[in-house]
């Protein structure tokens, strides 16, 4: 009997480890570090630290009409995936953005980053996605 039990919680704990939850938009906080006008001044790129739970802090970008100011959602141009960077992991937040035009944004991050989402256009902007060894200036 105690040799059956055991064989029905494998499968139990294997379902529960395969389990993640997953957090309500209402426990993410995002923190803005720097905003970045078009050169037209009709657009804005905003990076972001976003904090969900007790998550991992993940480094973000959203592009914004300038008028419009950032929502408690997560980046639509850029967002680090720091979960996969492991426990070693580097949690590096160095990052450039270049608007080159009015509808042309260039973000660049540092080559160990892990990428969680890239989009190679918000609306009528396009993003320009490159890595690199970044220095501190």
């Amino acid at each position: 009997m105690r040799g059956r039990m055991i064989w029905m919680l494998i499968p139990a704990v294997g379902l529960t480890a395969c389990y993640k939850s997953t957090v309500a938009p209402d426990d993410c906080k995002n923190e803005p570090t720097a905003e970045y006008p078009s050169n037209d001044g009709r657009w804005k790129s905003v990076a972001f630290l976003r904090q969900c739970g007790d998550g991992t802090t993940e480094l973000q970008v959203s592009v914004l009409r300038t008028t419009a100011s950032l929502s408690n959602e997560p980046g639509n141009a850029f967002r680090q995936d720091a979960t996969r960077e492991g426990v070693e992991g580097r949690h590096s937040y160095r990052m450039h953005q270049l608007w080159k035009g009015p509808n042309e944004l260039w973000i660049t991050h540092e080559r160990g980053m892990k990428v969680g989402f890239a989009a190679s256009a918000v609306g009528v902007v396009t993003v320009v996605h490159t890595d690199e060894d970044i220095q501190e200036h």
